[in-house]
């Protein structure tokens, strides 16, 4: 994917961009997958809903099981940008997102460059979440090894509990059952948060 842009207005629950530009929805039974790149995308969205806004972004890996293997995932130059009012909406996942990958599979060099992030909201843990790179759970015996975040931004302003940006630029969240991550970096981060409520920041 290069130079896409995407755009989204929309009223409902979840609404928005839901995986981005470029988006693997399963690696699984000893499938390979290599070489996925997200390059100079935009996405934009404008949502006032429960958990409305962009999930999964400009790169998106849902589920890595059963000896499935994924190397090279590259997004790079992203723009994400959310205005919305509501609890929870935001940006969800960041730049390049790994959701879940279990049973003996193997995730290498997944790097995220350049990313620039800015959410305007209002509501019950509404901004950033997950930063440039996000990887939600590596359980199993999973091998994650390679995973860098270069010069991310984030910036959120926001009025409401708990607002801001949460997990940073990289963000590891479950790591279990004898999962292996090494070599995860973050490199020259930037965040900025301008808030006005409880807990916020």
């Amino acid at each position: 994917s290069n130079g896409s842009q995407m755009m989204v207005i929309c009223s409902g629950n979840d609404c928005g961009i839901i995986g981005g530009t470029a988006y693997v929805d399963y690696v699984e039974s000893v499938s390979s997958i290599s070489g996925v790149v997200s390059n100079s995308d935009t996405l934009h969205a404008t949502c006032s809903a429960l958990n409305c806004g962009i999930h999964g972004v400009a790169l998106a890996v849902i589920l890595v099981q059963d000896s499935g293997r994924i190397s090279g995932l590259s997004a790079s130059n992203a723009v994400l940008n959310v205005r919305c009012s509501f609890e929870g909406c935001g940006i969800h996942g960041g730049a390049a997102v790994v959701f879940s990958s279990k049973n003996n599979c193997s995730i290498s060099n997944v790097f995220s460059n350049n990313a620039s992030m800015s959410a305007v909201c209002s509501g019950f843990g509404c901004g950033i979440s997950g930063g440039s790179l996000y990887m939600y759970q590596v359980s199993g015996n999973c091998k994650f090894s390679g995973v860098t975040s270069r010069n991310g931004v984030s910036k959120v302003t926001c009025s409401g509990v708990s607002c801001g940006v949460i997990g940073g630029l990289l963000y590891v969240v479950i790591a279990e059952e004898f999962a292996r991550v090494t070599n995860v970096s973050a490199q020259n981060p930037f965040s900025s948060v301008i808030c006005n409520g409880f807990d916020c920041g």
